[in-house]
């Protein structure tokens, strides 16, 4: 039987390795609303911060950095394990290649990749988790 921390890794491994596989496998393909198009963003969110390649990789530090020291509280490591694969798997990029490679778009969005959603799928839950215990110490 696997203790949270090995299935909090575990996880963490998956979301990065299917992230590499989809940036690297995928081809261009439409289905509905749904496109795989590879596409590159050599900056942030929406484009922001384009050109500032080296203070995103520092942010992406700070971020992990970050990560590791409130990993001591318990209740919030699978949001933080969602955040640090997230961040691991965009910053992979921005070394290997100066830009992030995303490959999905719905319904003609912007663009993104598995390790933008695991950095929103565990932003929400921390952003939840806060709400949740600052009603609770009301």
């Amino acid at each position: 039987m696997k203790t949270k921390g090995e299935t909090l890794l575990l996880l963490f491994s998956i979301i990065i390795f299917l992230d590499r596989i989809s940036k690297n496998f995928l081809s261009d393909s439409c289905l509905s609303i749904f496109c795989i198009k590879r596409a590159t963003n050599a900056g942030a969110a929406f484009g922001l911060f384009s050109g500032g390649l080296w203070l995103l990789i520092v942010a992406s530090v700070i971020v992990l950095l970050l990560i590791i020291y409130f990993w001591k509280v318990k209740k919030i490591r699978l949001p933080l394990a969602l955040i640090a694969a997230g961040t691991i798997g965009n910053l992979i990029d921005r070394v290997l290649y100066g830009g992030i490679i995303d490959v999905f778009s719905i319904a003609g969005s912007s663009s993104f990749n598995l390790s933008d959603l695991s950095n929103v799928v565990g932003a929400l839950l921390l952003i939840a988790f806060i709400l949740r215990k600052q009603k609770t110490n009301i």
